[in-house]
């Protein structure tokens, strides 16, 4: 523990990107106090989407019918604790975006994936409520995932969300 008691001092005296960076790729991803205090980045974030999808369309969604969402070894109490979590932190940041939850007739439905073999990954896919088909994709994935501590667990999860959710719906160049 007291290794990286240095780490702090110079992520925050240096300033320096560069710096930081040399700094967070010494440190193992699994130290995630240190990791979170250095202010290291590592959550990356991918997308795909059908680029003939409407989405200016898009106005109400629901979520799809839940599958086995399987937690692994996360410290999470519950698959339902995972679930509350990352349905919540969904419908807060699609409701700041103007979309509105609509269980009668959504205009896409939300689901979402947290693979046990790919720890600290979750993705959200968006398919058209009316033919089932994908329209859009993002996969987060935190290589320094807090995997005994719930209470940072459910921030990182929301963190996740709020920056998939970032880029839903797609900006295209027209």
């Amino acid at each position: 523990m007291f290794r990286y008691a240095w780490l702090p001092a110079v992520a925050f005296a240096t300033g320096c990107a560069s710096v930081q960076d040399m700094v967070c790729n010494m440190v193992e991803p699994d130290s995630y106090v240190f990791v979170s205090v250095a202010g290291c980045e590592t959550m990356r974030v991918s997308f795909d989407y059908d680029t003939d999808a409407g989405f200016s369309m898009l106005e109400s969604y629901d979520w799809m019918p839940v599958q086995d969402a399987r937690t692994g070894d996360s410290g999470i109490q519950s698959e339902s604790q995972l679930h509350e979590w990352v349905t919540d932190a969904v419908d807060r940041k699609l409701a700041e975006q103007g979309f509105r939850l609509d269980r009668e007739t959504p205009d896409f439905l939300v689901s979402y994936d947290a693979p046990l073999e790919m720890q600290g990954t979750l993705s959200l896919t968006v398919n058209d409520a009316n033919t089932r088909q994908f329209i859009w994709r993002g996969q987060s994935s935190d290589e320094a995932y807090p995997a005994r501590n719930p209470a940072a667990w459910e921030k990182r999860i929301r963190t996740a969300v709020d920056k998939l959710l970032e880029e839903f719906p797609p900006i295209r160049d027209e």
